[in-house]
């Protein structure tokens, strides 16, 4: 990084930038006379403006000159500062103009060049005051370190003779460089801007310095946030100097400006990127909260502001990589081509137009203006173009884009639609399977294949099965996934079946699919047994009740009571195989209608009806 960058204080391990400071000088009427008059003069006004009397007295051509100027007196500030705002209250005849130069001095003997003062009305929110007949706003004005300035006007007459009638002149004058605190020493300075701050980590979305690292103070913070989905960026440039030595003060400085002189409470940008690509966070309220930075333009829009003036020099390789990565995530985020011309609605004089203006605009194609500057706004059509190729026709973002590209390295596939809602989340398809997103408990799992075929069928999140609580895991000789209310296995051999309730801890109790195989479909209800289910397994059968609770079958018993019909002959059965009193290596099984019991020598046979209740009689094998 190049450029020298103050240091600031250290408090409990952190850099904190200095507080901002402001204070006006003006002047009005009698003042004016004190400077030097080039064909102007202070005299009485014929007319009145905003209520002020008639005869008030104004600064104004002289009869019958077509134009002049007025120089100030060196102005002094009660402490040093690094930006001003030059703003004065004038009536302007049609036709006639008023421009101003403005130049400081830290010792009041040597002076810096004359700058010009640039207005911009269009760069506002849309409840502020246009100027008209009122108060005029030009655009900040830069310094290093001053305690003086003066200010110059010019004035010209329209084709009748017309006058501007000047009545206050005022120099509103910031120090957001720590000027008046005397904690900081303005030499110290290093290479560096991590001095100051320390951008959050990269991930999906860019890195952002936010408010409280660029030093906001957000006392001066009175505008209230409000939201609406964007559908246009909208390009600026600050016209503040290129290759900014102490950007984070300039942000300061734009700050106190909008917010305080000029009555926002706030900064009108949403976001601003510095000659070396580092992106703060401008208006306060997070992705969505209206901005003012063009007026009549602004609901629905982003507005990013480039530091610098991009009229008389071009961006740097850093800003220009900057703002594609923050154009392209906020393009990602809210669905907004790059290359698009999606229909818009703005307002002129509160009227709503319509129509298709680019999605990527220059603040010069939505009202008059030279912003951002010819040499930014000849580079709309690459950073379109830049942008678009990071563009996702279907965004992700937030925790599910953290899992798909982080976690998942974009395993599941690329995005199929738009993340939507779901109870109690988000939830994003992908060519391979879903991704969804836990409010409650932050969780992101993906759902893919034959689990996921399955889950859907069975009512997916408003199902039984509820929410993911794990990934898809390999078991035995196949997988398994959790869910709030079971599980869902799956395996070549079988496809996917789900497990839940008590038949779902009687199978991992005993030992899951690796002691009885996966399972062979869904948990089911007893065919003529109300309140009866059961669950085929490759290697067994449970069977579930209320009263009973979970009964299992396995082996040569199971394929004797499925070869006689199952249920349907011999009913449900009632307890746990067990063994045969006073036969050795005997088991047996007890159902509804009959019994089977088992030997290694003969297998198993069944005993039903009649001839059971008699051979029973008879005390059985014994």
């Amino acid at each position: 990084m190049s450029g020298a960058f103050f240091i600031y204080p250290v408090v409990n391990g952190a850099r904190v930038p200095p507080k901002t400071a402001g204070a006006v000088v003006g002047q009005s009427g009698a003042d004016f006379l004190k400077g030097d008059l080039q064909g102007t003069e202070c005299a009485g006004t014929g007319g009145a403006l905003n209520g002020t009397p008639a005869g008030k007295l104004a600064l104004s051509l002289r009869p019958a000159a077509s134009g002049g100027s007025f120089t100030s007196t060196p102005l002094t500030a009660s402490f040093p500062f690094n930006a001003l705002d030059l703003h004065w209250t004038a009536a302007v005849p049609e036709g006639a103009s008023l421009s101003a130069e403005v130049r400081f001095s830290d010792d009041g003997a040597n002076w810096e060049d004359w700058q010009p003062v640039r207005v911009d009305e269009d760069e506002a929110p849309d409840f502020a005051l246009r100027s008209g007949n009122g108060e005029t706003y030009g655009e900040l004005v830069f310094t290093n370190k001053a305690r003086y300035f003066q200010y110059r006007l010019d004035l010209k007459a329209n084709s009748t003779g017309q006058s501007p009638d000047i009545y206050r002149v005022t120099g509103s004058y910031i120090d957001a460089k720590g000027y008046h605190e005397s904690i900081i020493s303005p030499g110290r300075i290093i290479d560096g801007m991590e001095a100051m701050v320390e951008p959050p980590p990269a991930g999906a979305d860019p890195a952002v310095i936010s408010r409280a690292q660029w030093g906001a103070d957000e006392s001066l913070m009175t505008w209230m946030p409000e939201y609406t989905p964007p559908k246009k960026i909208i390009i600026h440039h600050t016209d503040t100097p290129n290759n900014d030595p102490d950007p984070a003060a300039t942000v300061r400085s734009i700050y106190y400006d909008q917010a305080v002189i000029r009555g926002w409470g706030d900064i009108g940008y949403n976001y601003l990127v510095d000659s070396e690509g580092h992106i703060y966070d401008g208006r306060k309220g997070g992705d969505g909260v209206i901005g003012g930075h063009a007026y009549g333009w602004n609901a629905g829009s982003i507005g990013i502001a480039a530091m610098g003036d991009f009229d008389s020099g071009d961006i740097t390789p850093a800003m220009s990589s900057a703002l594609v990565t923050l154009m392209s995530a906020k393009s990602n985020l809210y669905h907004i081509n790059p290359q698009g011309n999606d229909y818009f609605v703005h307002y002129v004089n509160g009227a709503a137009v319509g129509g298709n203006p680019p999605n990527y605009l220059g603040h010069r194609d939505a009202l008059a203006t030279v912003c951002p500057g010819q040499y930014l706004y000849a580079r709309l059509p690459s950073l379109r173009t830049a942008a678009a190729r990071d563009y996702e026709t279907f965004p992700v973002y937030g925790a599910i884009r953290w899992k798909w590209e982080t976690v998942l390295n974009k395993a599941p596939g690329d995005p199929l639609n738009a993340e939507y809602d779901v109870p109690g989340g988000r939830a994003q398809n992908f060519t391979s399977g879903a991704i969804f997103w836990n409010s409650t408990t932050g969780g992101t799992y993906w759902i893919k294949g034959g689990i996921k075929q399955k889950y859907d069928s069975l009512g997916g999140i408003g199902g039984f099965l509820g929410w993911p609580v794990s990934d898809e895991y390999q078991v035995a000789w196949g997988s398994e996934q959790d869910f709030t209310g079971g599980r869902i296995y799956w395996s070549a051999a079988t496809g996917a079946g789900s497990v839940n309730g008590g038949i779902l801890a009687r199978y991992l109790e005993s030992g899951g699919p690796s002691s009885f195989g996966f399972p062979l479909g869904d948990e089911h209800d007893v065919p003529g047994y109300s309140g009866s289910r059961e669950s085929d397994f490759q290697f067994s059968r449970i069977y579930w009740d209320a009263t009973r609770g979970t009964i299992r079958l396995y082996g040569g018993i199971l394929a004797e009571f499925l070869g006689y019909g199952g249920t349907v002959a011999f009913g449900p059965p009632l307890v746990e195989e067990h063994d045969i009193p006073g036969v050795p290596s005997g088991r047996q099984s007890d159902f509804a209608n009959a019994r089977i019991y088992w030997l290694p020598a003969i297998g198993a046979r069944s005993v039903y009806g009649a001839i059971y209740a008699k051979y029973a009689s008879l005390g059985g094998p014994a």
